[in-house]
């Protein structure tokens, strides 16, 4: 078996200039978990779940914590 024999022939593309929040709503989607950015015809690279995760943690500073809390330990 090949790569071409199981690859997706039309996949969702967003253009490099998308706003991320229109991006993330594709790709927080049922389906989509990575989206390749093109600039027209050319490739410039991919954006994935994980990657807007790693954004985000970055842009809201004080929301996430390394100290774990569970309720009923003391």
């Amino acid at each position: 078996m090949l790569v071409r024999d199981v690859l997706t022939r039309h996949p969702v593309t967003v253009h490099e200039d998308l706003d991320l929040a229109e991006a993330t709503e594709m790709i927080l989607g049922p389906t989509v978990k990575i989206v390749p950015v093109v600039d027209g015809s050319r490739l410039v690279g991919m954006v994935s779940r994980r990657d807007v995760v790693h954004a985000l943690a970055r842009t809201v500073p004080g929301v996430m914590s390394v100290t774990i809390v569970t309720p009923g330990m003391s």
